[in-house]
């Protein structure tokens, strides 16, 4: 297991860790809309869930880019913030 680790980014392992937690934020938040069983409560859960998930894509994004800074020239990191930026719009607009 060892050489397996090491064979892989430290990077992408933070990147996929941080996708690990989302994920079992999600499954949390399920479990305890099944245990509040209440819709206005599961309304809130699912509201909280809205907001952690692009928080930590957002902070993926920028781990991943902060290393391949060198590769990419100013142009194509302000698209790709743009981007970034769209989707959280997208996400929290009314």
């Amino acid at each position: 297991m060892k050489g397996f680790f090491s064979a892989i980014e430290s990077t992408v392992i933070i990147m996929a860790c941080l996708r690990v937690l989302t994920a079992l934020f999600d499954l949390a938040g399920a479990g305890l809309m099944i245990y509040f069983n209440s819709v206005k409560k599961a309304l809130a859960i699912n509201g909280l869930l809205a907001t952690i998930g692009p928080v930590m894509l957002t902070v993926a994004f920028i781990i991943g880019l902060s290393t391949l800074t060198d590769d990419f020239n100013p142009t194509k990191l302000g698209f790709i913030f743009l981007g970034i930026a769209i989707i959280l719009y997208g996400v929290f607009r009314n």
